[in-house]
């Protein structure tokens, strides 16, 4: 990776994860299941999905930009070390049925989310 690629996906991965830090801040979890984390990495999912769909289908995404958006905004944006944190801290303070929903969203919600934008991506390319 050149100097510019890095500095492209360190700039990008520091506004994916202020726009993760702000939504968590706007969408506190308190007690429940922290869901804000499942918004997130769902949209994430989609949108790497449909980056990828598009520019594998397109050829017409360069490395450069894949790389910003992928390893860099979306690699920050989403959190699958917070995802596992979340869910441990479920299972700790007793909420075993919630901890299962939390695990099962973000596992088949998020297969589905990538595979849709993956599908998308392609049809719009």
């Amino acid at each position: 990776m050149s100097g510019g690629e890095a500095l492209g996906v360190a700039l990008a991965g520091a506004l994916g994860a202020l726009c993760r830090h702000a939504l968590q801040r706007a969408f506190p979890a308190g007690e429940g299941a922290p869901w804000v984390t499942v918004g997130i990495n769902l949209s994430g999912g989609f949108a790497l999905g449909l980056l990828t769909g598009f520019a594998l289908a397109s050829g017409r995404v360069p490395v450069q930009l894949r790389l910003t958006l992928g390893a860099g905004f979306l690699g920050a944006y989403t959190t699958w070390s917070t995802f596992t944190v979340e869910a441990l801290g479920l299972v700790e303070r007793g909420a075993l049925g919630q901890a299962l929903l939390y695990v099962g969203a973000h596992l088949v919600l998020g297969f589905g989310a990538a595979a849709l934008g993956l599908a998308l991506g392609r049809a719009l390319a």
